[in-house]
């Protein structure tokens, strides 16, 4: 038969739906074509397929043969079914799929096939399907003859093999016609073979391609065996252009399984014969090696041992290998040059799973730097056309070794292109990562053995490597019993050793503060004189930026990386640092597993590694070249908090699980149980999903992924491949305009191709016909994800309208209406930009800038006139603009969030954006939404209204409005407009206008998740108990590592020892020969030390309530010195360093500031940096905090002010507030909040109770719940004149389900003054404490009841005194006075000190005004507690506004830390001194060690000033009982009068005496009139009683006024010009001078010693007596813009100082 020009044959084809629920497959459709008659059909097939059919019998009439497409396995079988008789089954059949890699064997993908399937021009068209199967066999045709004339023996093989006889077979008369002749026998054609398998490389020394005595077993076995001839035939096509650049077709492996086996005999099983060359040659490890890497030899350990070429060895034998080499020992090589041998021996595919994207990179260019270009990798530093480009290479076979992270395993592009190839191997690079024992377990390792069982099928899996350079025996351990138990397979192991001669290991001690330089003269030392790089490891991105920035200060060539890097920095970075260019490089670990740059001379570790795996990872970067090289650990003993603090905060939750879980099974129900398609950003949005971390989180993602990983193994659900979702679309444009605009695009002719067949179909299908993604994938052979791609880049050249529907709610018709709410969201973004713009006018300059939320809120309520405005309003605008970028490009968002505290942000606007360009942003998306939501409320029907009112749309509806719209349509490039509807959609549902709900459909990847229905109830803690063992094992980790870095300065020997222990003993002998007696240590996640720190020095009651892990809520009842403030401290101390608690995660509340003060203090000095960013506020400060209050710099605030900020906060928490369409606002509020303190609990009133109780009245599940430790004592409630009361202590006990502890051991005072107290305070009716007395500590039980003082004092031993007062003295304190002084001067002469430390106690301050004259008359130093009204505004005071303006004055941003330098800079009185260094000392430990603009620093300060209210100076304290409520001293005198005595007043003054008693330490001297106070009586037979009979001493009449700013005129100096000398006067005038006050017209002038008036009195001041003396107390600056405007119109000035003074006169 000879075929014409057009062939004279049938070509076919049926569209076929396939079997499914038990049907066969049923014809839907036919298509014939006659090419030489030009006949054709295309029918539609109903149930009875037999018509259809006969019709294509009789358009075969005729035909010399039939033409298709794969119908030997699939068409003619169901011809074969519906119409056995058919005349067509009689004739040859030519199967152009089988033709195929026998055409084209060196790619065997004709551009018209992809796999075994035709690569379509149109759907649901036979006859189209027929066309090109006809175009493919010309094609063929034509590559079959080019053979006759290159390589005519491979066609006679060919012809004999397939097609023995002319006459008879199917394709006898096609092989006839090409080769010209009758088939030649088989054994002569087969003869014909060694000759077509000649090596054709010069480079390789042997005659073959294959081994020669296995190549004439096989030929046998054909010759012998006919089933075994198309087999053979594949194999010979694919062996003649083998040599690593063709590929196997998928359906020739599954139809012809023989032809694996043949090319594995022929090339992968070494024969053993010394005369074959292909064996001797291509099975030798070292030849191998000098072919691919031009090494002439393995690296050995000692003579004759080398574990690389042993490695190599069992690796090209197809074994399964779990090996550990040292970092820098070429554990590489050993998996690589096994893979390039597979590759061309057999096309293999070696899979290569790592866990760094860096390390992928650097092996791919380490294999090209080598010629090797069969490399690649899949990661996320590749750009779209890249991952394409190597996606395509995988399919045409010119990838051998592929390096790909463990996540791609779930992604279906990925799936598609490796199951196209033949997989030689698996590897696992960093194979620690499978053990939950490894220091970097990822989850997604686990699944990787899952989809290799599914990926094989029933097919032998392809041999496992695991490769390690730092692996333990537990960790090789657990990863051979993992893959036993997923694969059933066992390793052959490879243990080498972890040392490395030529580095140089040290510890040296370095304090934090002095890393920087350190790490300067390292590098000098090393990189001075010589070539080579340095890496330096720390523990945090922030610190990679300012380390570098640091060194690049000192002229290095040094750059940071971290994994917050965009892609192509990473790789910019990477390149220049191993070319040579950038020679130093500050990194976090992620830097760490795998950049291999020979020449790194030195690494240094600023910061101490979580583990010892991880340090010698890193350290083993050095060195590489084989020459010396140094590893240095600078080691701080904090930096172990450090680490353990980052390993905590690294972990997932039992909480986290079980609230992901919840949400997981929440979106499943509304889908009713089908496929769930989500995002981990769509997990975190959900402000019910309330988990340990947020969205904004680096690692967010990776741990919801996690979370979803144990999910999956406990059994309650399953994950699948990632999927994208897509959308419907249909043509946009007519046909024509269609073609133009596609012309005119810039594309390859391969896409333009695959767009036109995609249009194609789309204009031919009906006008209400949606899109059937499965189709168009079939259309184009493209994935999912390709398809998607292909619409959207349709859609952005406007050649398709994206049709997805979407669903919203909205309200509408209600108070708070999306409309409303969507007004008031863009007035506050408009507004918010204007404030930002004002506040940080440089941010555009890349600079970081501060924003204080409170400071902001209220700039904010005032310019948008919103009262209920909250901080949490604007975070969530910010952060919801800072998240606004490009979903699909993954560019970065127009400005950074960082966040601080909860108070403090910081704000940088990334490069390539300035506010000019961000407000045009804010303009444009403000204009949009406006549109779209108008659009979306018209849809409701009208008179409708509700809160949740549902709203379907479709994405071209709503790009139709930008189109309708004209200055929208000018302004929005067309490109653009579906990037800007999602944008402005996402906005609004982040501010909460509105909600999606499904079809949001941003391209993005996503988890595609089953849900077990059968698996009920939350995640057990039983399931978290493996994920718990890692966290645990880690750490321990850090325990080990600390244990080195011990060992390390006292003798590097002996830590180098313990390395070698770690990796070569079992667990537990490791431990027993390193912590022997400290095992429970280890189970810490601080150090012993810190441990011993924070719980060994407390008592039994007082450690309980520290260390209980229950987290219960508790009450505290302690008693006086029981160290209430202690327990408070170290449980905050325990819950962050121990327990491991976020700071922002605890909120202590204190009645004052001087209390958070202490807390703060004693809190930083037990744990240092971590008490960073702690909560600790009085009530005001945290309603403040709430409400977005804020007060102006140096205002006065009055008790009503702050009472309304409290009540406004409870209300808001009440749900009472202003907030609209807050439905969850309490929630949103204290997200984040678990454990609240507080402090002093007996003397909360009801607003404060109302406010403890809305912050704890959270009702989630027991996991979520807010834990409350309140602690307070019953008998110290003293302030009920602001209606405070013990009911708020047994109420707690009530509603909060709370336990009782008692703290009853006094610390504090001796065992006489607590009998005293008791004694008194038990005559008091329904204590709670009355059945449990105090008592002292239990270390000074058996002490003296007097303490040191029994010997000390030989008069009073210790006792309390009762100082007994004639009734005379009652009303002039006199004699009171000069008793308690004596007593005072008595007790401080035996001990050898002064009066600081000591107290007189009062209960008015009328019986104070004698001991202030007798320490003013005696030059002793006091410190008298100024009632509120003479108490002078701190931030009014020279001092004060001196300081602030000295910090304004700086342009540079400062830390805390600095502002202490200017402070010791400086000279400052005493007084001042000791307040700026409080002041700041508590900023650091608020704001941590962050660089803040003065202008924040300076609001800080004004804060802080605000409530601290008056300085405390060194001396005598003199104040009320009221005052001195929570300070100690060593000596207290408690002085009679003014004391109540009425019945009703009783309790409740007794109480007030008590805690008189309780301040004191040493001794407690009681002074008594004769009926005077009830109390002291109580006494009698325990105290020493004395007599006072003194005379009246007239120097203590002096009373001491200190004038307020109400008894001066404020205005005096103002209104004298700037060049008055009152001025001049003013600024000499310093603090203690004396002035004169002469009286003049009803009022008295202020008069300098000079003569110099610097100021007068108010009309009102009246002054009693004739002063004795009059002296400057201070200097309050005034400004004229404090006054109305009638006030500002007499001001000359705009500041000015008065003096405040103060006058001694007798009273």
């Amino acid at each position: 038969m000879t075929l014409p020009p057009q062939p004279k044959g049938l070509v076919f084809d049926l569209e076929v739906v396939p079997a499914k629920n038990g049907k066969a497959d049923r014809i839907i459709m036919i298509g014939g074509l006659r090419p030489d008659t030009g006949g054709e059909l295309e029918l539609k097939v109903g149930s009875d397929a037999a018509d259809a059919v006969r019709q294509l019998d009789a358009l075969s009439h005729g035909a010399s043969f039939v033409l298709g497409h794969n119908v030997v396995e699939h068409d003619l079988p169901l011809l074969q079914t519906a119409a056995p008789d058919l005349a067509m089954l009689r004739l040859p059949v030519i199967d152009t799929l089988r033709l195929s890699p026998l055409a084209f064997p060196q790619n065997p993908y004709h551009r018209l096939v992809k796999d075994y399937k035709l690569i379509r021009d149109s759907l649901n068209s036979p006859l189209a399907d027929c066309r090109s199967t006809l175009t493919l066999f010309l094609d063929q045709r034509e590559a079959f003859g080019q053979l006759r004339s290159t390589h005519r023996d491979e066609l006679l093989c060919y012809q004999s093999l397939l097609a023995p006889s002319i006459s008879g077979g199917d394709l006898g008369a096609f092989f006839g016609s090409l080769t010209g002749a009758t088939p030649i026998s088989l054994p002569k054609a087969l003869k014909l073979v060694p000759n077509l398998l000649i090596e054709t490389d010069p480079t390789l020394d042997r005659d073959l391609k294959v081994c020669r005595p296995a190549l004439a077993t096989l030929l046998d076995h054909v010759e012998a065996e006919e089933h075994l001839r198309w087999s053979f035939a594949y194999a010979l096509a694919w062996l003649r252009v083998s040599g690593g650049n063709s590929v196997l077709a998928p359906w020739v492996r599954y139809q012809f399984p023989a032809v694996v086996g043949m090319i594995q005999q022929l090339r992968d099983e070494p024969c053993g014969s010394a005369d074959c060359q292909y064996c001797r040659t291509t099975h030798d490890p070292r030849l191998e090696l000098k072919r691919y890497f031009g090494f002439d030899d393995f690296r050995y350990e000692s003579p004759g041992s080398s574990l690389q070429h042993d490695v190599v060895l069992a690796g090209m034998q197809g074994e399964n290998v779990l090996a550990v080499l040292a970092t820098g020992g070429g554990k590489s090589l050993c998996y690589q040059l096994p893979a390039l041998n597979r590759f061309h021996r057999n096309g293999s595919l070696t899979i290569i799973v790592s866990p760094l994207q860096s390390l992928m990179k650097d092996q791919v260019d380490g294999l090209l730097s080598r010629n090797v270009q069969c490399a690649a990798a899949l990661n996320g530093l590749l750009t779209m056309p890249e991952r394409a480009d190597v996606l395509e290479k995988i399919q045409l076979g010119d990838i051998g070794i592929l390096l790909v992270s463990p996540e791609q395993f779930r992604n279906m592009t990925f799936r598609k292109a490796i199951a196209q190839r033949q997989i030689g191997a698996w590897i696992f690079d960093e194979a620690h990562c499978l053990s939950k024992w490894g220091n970097d377990f990822r989850p997604d390792y686990l699944y990787a053995a899952r989809f290799i069982r599914e990926f094989s099928g029933d097919q032998p899996v392809a041999p496992i490597g695991c490769f390690t350079a730092t692996a333990k025996p537990d960790v090789l351990g657990d990863i051979e019993a993992h893959f036993q138990e997923m694969l059933g397979l066992t390793f052959k192991s490879f243990i080498g050793t972890h040392e490395r001669t030529n580095l140089s290991f040290e510890v040296l001690p370095c304090l934090r503060n002095e890393k920087w330089a350190r790490i300067n003269q390292l590098l000098s030392t090393e990189l001075g004189e010589q070539d080579g790089g340095a890496v330096i490891f720390v523990a945090s991105r922030r610190k990679t930026e300012e380390l570098a920035s640091f060194l690049i200060s000192q002229n290095w060539s040094c750059r940071h990386f971290h994994a917050g890097l965009e892609p192509h920095e990473k790789k910019d970075i990477q390149e220049s640092f191993i070319s040579g260019s950038l020679r130093i490089i500050v990194a976090t670990n992620a830097f760490g597993m795998g950049v291999d740059k020979p020449d790194i001379r030195l690494v240094v570790h600023a910061d101490i590694p979580g583990s010892l795996e991880n340090y010698l990872q890193e350290a083993g970067r050095a060195g590489r070249d084989q020459a010396q090289a140094r590893c240095v650990l600078l080691y701080d003993p904090e930096d172990i908090e450090t680490q353990f603090g980052l390993s905590e905060r690294s972990k997932l939750s039992l909480r986290d699980i079980q609230q992901i879980l919840r949400k997981l099974r929440v979106e499943s129900t509304k889908r009713k149980g089908g496929e769930l398609v989500i995002t981990a950003g769509e997990i975190l949005l959900d402000d019910n999903v309330d988990t340990s971390f947020d969205i904004d989180d680096q690692d967010a993602e990776t741990k919801v992924v996690t979370a979803v990983a144990w999910l999956e193994r406990g059994e309650y659900l399953k994950r699948e491949v990632n999927k994208t979702q897509i959308f419907p679309a249909r043509p946009g444009l007519s046909k024509e305009e269609c073609d133009k605009r596609l012309k005119q695009a810039n594309l390859s002719q391969r896409r333009r191709q695959e767009f036109e067949a995609i249009l194609r179909f789309l204009y031919s299908a009906g006008p209400d016909q949606r899109i059937n993604t499965d189709q168009l994938m079939a259309l184009t052979g493209q994935t999912q994800e390709e398809v998607a791609g292909a619409l959207k880049q349709l859609e952005e050249l406007g050649l398709l309208v994206n049709d997805a529907q979407l669903t919203l709610y909205l309200r509408h018709g209600t108070s708070d209406s999306a409309t409303q709410l969507l007004e008031q969201s863009l007035q506050l973004e408009k507004a918010l930009f204007d404030v930002l713009r004002e506040q940080a006018p440089d941010a555009d300059s890349g600079a970081w800038q501060d924003l204080n939320l409170q400071p902001l809120t209220a700039e904010l309520k005032e310019r948008t006139n919103r009262p209920d405005l909250l901080p949490l309003h604007v975070q969530r605008l910010l952060r919801s603009l800072a998240q606004d970028r490009d979903g699909e490009s993954r560019q970065r968002s127009s400005f950074e969030l960082r966040q601080i505290s909860r108070d403090y942000l910081k704000l940088r606007v990334q490069v390539g954006h300035d506010w000019k360009k961000l407000e045009a942003q804010g303009a444009k998306r403000r204009a949009i939404a406006s549109k779209v939501l108008s659009f979306l409320v018209d849809k409701i029907a009208p008179g409708v209204r509700g809160k949740d009112l549902l709203v379907e749309t479709t994405f071209s509806e709503l790009l139709a409005v930008i189109e309708q719209d004209l200055a929208l349509r000018h302004e929005i490039r067309l490109e653009q407009r579906r990037k800007a509807i999602e944008h402005v959609l996402l906005y609004m549902h982040l501010q909460e206008v509105l909600t999606l709900n499904h079809g949001m459909t941003v391209m993005r990847r996503a988890m595609t998740i089953d849900i077990n229905p059968e698996k009920r109830g939350a995640y057990r803690k039983e399931d978290y108990l493996r994920l718990d063992e890692h966290y645990r094992e880690r750490g321990i980790q850090v325990h080990v590592m600390r244990e080195y870095a011990e060992m390390g300065l006292k003798g590097m020997a002996t830590a180098l020892g313990l390395v070698l222990d770690y990796f070569s003993q079992g667990k537990r002998e490791f431990i027993m020969r390193y912590f022997a007696g400290r095992e429970r240590t280890l189970k810490l996640m601080t150090s012993e030390a810190s441990w011993r720190t924070i719980v060994h020095s407390l008592s039994g009651a007082q450690k309980q309530a520290v260390t209980d892990d229950d987290d219960r809520n508790c009450l505290l009842l302690a008693g006086p010195g029981s160290g209430k403030t202690r327990v408070i401290v170290h449980r905050i101390a325990y819950l962050l360093r121990v327990r491991r608690v976020p700071a922002s995660c605890v909120v202590a509340l204190t009645f004052n500031r001087h209390a958070a003060n202490e807390i703060r203090k004693r809190l930083f000095a037990l744990i240092g940096q971590e008490a960073y960013g702690l909560t600790v506020l009085t009530y005001h400060s945290m309603a403040m905090r709430l409400t977005g209050t804020r007060f102006e710099r140096g205002a006065e605030v009055n008790e009503a002010e702050l009472k309304s900020v409290l009540e406004n906060a409870v209300e808001l928490l009440e749900g009472k507030g202003h907030a609209e369409g807050d439905d969850d606002l309490r929630e949103q509020l204290m997200r984040g909040y678990r454990y609240i303190l507080v402090d002093e609990y007996q003397d909360i009133d009801e607003m404060q109770y109302r406010l403890v109780s809305a912050l704890a009245g959270r009702t989630t599940d027991d996991e979520g719940k807010l834990c409350i430790m309140a602690v307070g004592d019953d008998d110290q409630n003293i302030y009920g004149w602001r209606q405070t009361s013990n009911q708020y202590i047994e109420r707690f006990t009530q509603e909060y389900e709370a336990s009782i502890s008692y703290l009853i051991e006094n610390f504090r005072s001796t065992g006489h003054i607590i009998n005293a107290a008791n004694r008194v305070i038990q005559a008091n009716p329904d204590r709670l404490k009355a059945e449990h007395p105090i008592g002292i500590d239990k270390k000074r039980v058996t002490a003296p009841a007097g303490g040191n003082w029994e010997e000390l004092d030989p008069i009073r031993r210790g006792r309390v005194l009762r100082i007994q007062l004639p009734a005379t003295d009652r009303d002039a304190g006199n004699l009171q006075a000069q008793a308690a002084a004596r007593e005072l001067v008595r007790l401080t002469i035996l001990e050898g000190l002064d009066v600081r430390g000591c107290a007189v106690l009062a209960r008015s301050h009328r019986y104070l005004a004698p001991l202030q004259a007798w320490c003013e008359q005696n030059g002793v130093p006091y410190h008298l507690a100024a009632n509120k009204d003479s108490a002078l505004p701190l931030t009014r005071l020279r001092e004060f506004v001196k300081f602030v303006r000295m910090i304004g004055a700086h342009e540079e941003a400062l830390t805390p830390a600095d502002l202490l330098q200017l402070v010791e800079a400086r000279e400052f009185s005493t007084q001042w001194r000791a307040f700026f260094t409080t002041a700041l000392e508590q900023m650091q430990v608020e704001l941590g060690d962050s660089k803040f603009s003065a202008a924040t620093l300076v609001d800080w300060l004004y804060e802080y000033a605000r409530e601290i209210r008056q300085q405390t100076s060194e001396g005598l304290y003199l104040g009320t009982v009221h005052s001195a409520k929570g300070l100690e001293f060593r000596h207290v005198v408690l002085l009679d009068g003014s004391w109540k005595v009425t019945a009703d007043q009783l309790s409740d003054e007794r109480r007030l005496y008590y805690v008189g008693m309780t301040r004191a330490e040493h001794s407690l001297t009681i002074c008594e009139y004769p009926g005077g106070n009830p109390f002291s009586h109580a006494l009698a037979d325990s105290a020493m009683v004395e007599n006072f009979t003194g005379t009246h001493d007239p120097q203590l009449e002096v009373q001491y006024r200190q004038l307020t700013l109400r008894d001066v005129d404020i205005g005096y100096a103002g209104r004298h010009s700037e060049s008055d000398s009152i001025h001049k006067a003013l600024a000499e005038l310093s603090i203690g001078r004396e002035v004169e006050l002469r009286p003049e017209g009803g009022r008295y002038l202020i008069v300098t010693e000079e003569g110099w008036i610097v100021g007068r009195t108010a009309r009102s001041f009246k002054l009693d007596a004739l002063p004795r003396k009059c002296e400057v107390m201070g200097m309050v600056v005034r400004y004229a813009a404090d006054g109305e405007e009638h006030f500002r119109k007499g001001m000359q000035v705009e500041q000015w100082e008065v003096p405040v003074v103060r006058v001694a006169f007798v009273g």
